[in-house]
Formats: structure tokens, C-alpha cells, sequence
């Protein structure tokens, strides 16, 4: 593995790592940039997924105190149809039309969050979980970007900080689980895809580390417009690729 390789995937997977930190996910969003500078789609995408895998794992044991599997499950329960409906929506539907769908979506729903919402948060019903399952696993399967429709259903959801971050960090390891599973099958996984991690593993847990210090000196509000933005900053790039194209 080249040298150049290794230092842009430590990179990227550090920003990852900063990203999940603070936010709870978009840590494969944060680092794929990056990633790409030094491997092919490829192989990026299987090597990220076993990083996000990691990242998820480090998250889960560090708010294993606020995992509420009630609000869990239904995510889970979405997220087998999703993953289907992901696979038909690649084969039926041309990428760039839901790229834009799903990126003007999220750029307006930020622009409500910030500027509409006017400090009085909307929460859903948990059954919205069900959708944000099947949802996130669509979008995941279709272009392994999963944390999107998972952090709008908890902005809305009434979960606290650490309670977000616990769920989403469990529902990334059982996806990222069956996915790693299906990837292996199609041997999409060898030393190109493992030897990466040598150096991408404690990059990572350094950049989440620094990411819950930040998180931990923001108060509720604070981390709040942190989410939107990030979520409108997600549908925006996601509609720039639509564009670019």
C-alpha cells in the first residue's frame, strides 16, 4: 500500500472521526473526499464501511448508558425493506434523480430548522422511525451515505444529545454489520480494504475524541443548529454532484 494512500485515508478518517464526534454521524460523508484522493470508488467504499463499522463501535460504548432499544428497534425494523428497495432504485431509477431528490429535501428541511422552526421543536411519533429505517438503508445501499434521513427523523424525534448518538451508533453497527457481511461474499474485502485500518483506526479515535470534547462544551441549542447545518451542508453537496454532472 502506498504511502500516499495510507496518509489520505488517516486524514480523512480523522475529520470522520471529529465529524462523528460532534454530530453522531457523517463520518464516512467527512472522510470519503479524502479517501478518494488515494484509492478507487472501489475499494473506498467497502474500506469505509469497516471504518464506519469502527467508528460506530466506539461511539455505542461510549453512551452505552443511553440506549433506548424502544426507540431503536424501529429503525432496525425499516431498514431491512430499505436495503431492497436500494437495491431496485439502483437498477431502475438513474442515480442523479434521487441525489437531487434527497439533496433538496434536506437543504430545506435545514433552512426550516434554522430560520422556521423559531426555537419551538416539532416531535414525531416514533412509528417516523420506521421511515428513517427504510429510508436510511435506501440511500445507504444506493450510495453508502446512510446518516442523512437517520439525523432528521432525530431532530425531530425529542431525543436528547447522547440518547441521538447512542441509537445511531447502533443502528450503524448492525447495518454496517450486514453490509460488511454482503461485501465479504462478494469479495469486495482483502488487504486492500484491512490494511488501510492500521492507520485509519486510531486516527479515528483521535478525531472522535477531540469531536466530544467540542460536543461536550455546546449546549442543547447549540448542538441542535450544528445538526441542521450540517444536514443542509449534506443536501447541498449532494446537489452540487447532481449538478456537476
Amino acid at each position: 500500500m502506498e504511502l500516499t494512500t495510507t496518509l489520505w485515508f488517516a486524514l480523512g478518517w480523522f475529520l470522520g472521526g471529529f465529524v462523528n464526534g460532534i454530530t453522531g454521524f457523517g463520518a464516512a460523508m467527512a472522510a470519503m473526499p479524502f479517501v478518494l484522493q488515494g484509492m478507487s470508488i472501489t475499494v473506498a467504499v467497502p474500506a469505509c464501511t469497516l471504518m464506519t463499522l469502527v467508528a460506530g463501535l466506539e461511539q455505542s460504548w461510549r453512551y452505552r448508558g443511553f440506549t433506548d432499544w424502544s426507540r431503536v428497534t424501529p429503525l432496525i425494523v425499516g431498514a431491512v425493506p430499505g436495503a431492497f428497495a436500494g437495491v431496485l432504485a439502483l437498477r431502475f431509477l438513474p442515480p442523479h434523480y434521487l441525489k437531487a431528490a434527497l439533496g433538496l429535501f434536506l437543504a430545506c428541511f435545514a433552512f426550516w430548522g434554522l430560520f422556521l422552526e423559531g426555537g419551538r421543536p416539532v416531535t414525531v411519533s416514533r412509528s417516523w422511525g420506521y421511515a428513517a429505517g427504510f429510508f436510511s438503508t435506501t440511500f445507504g445501499t444506493a450510495f453508502s451515505f446512510n446518516g442523512p434521513p437517520l439525523a432528521v427523523y432525530t431532530s425531530l424525534s425529542g431525543w436528547g444529545k447522547e440518547t441521538s448518538k447512542a441509537g445511531l451508533a447502533t443502528f450503524f453497527i448492525i447495518t454496517c454489520v450486514l453490509m460488511i457481511g454482503s461485501q465479504t461474499i462478494a469479495g469486495l474485502h482483502g488487504g486492500d480494504t484491512l490494511l488501510p485500518m492500521l492507520a485509519g483506526v486510531p486516527c479515528t479515535l483521535a478525531g472522535a475524541a477531540l469531536g466530544l470534547r467540542v460536543s461536550n462544551r455546546m449546549s442543547g441549542s447549540t448542538y441542535r443548529n450544528l445538526l441542521f447545518s450540517f444536514i443542509g451542508l449534506t443536501g447541498a453537496m449532494f446537489l452540487w454532484q447532481v449538478l456537476a454532472q
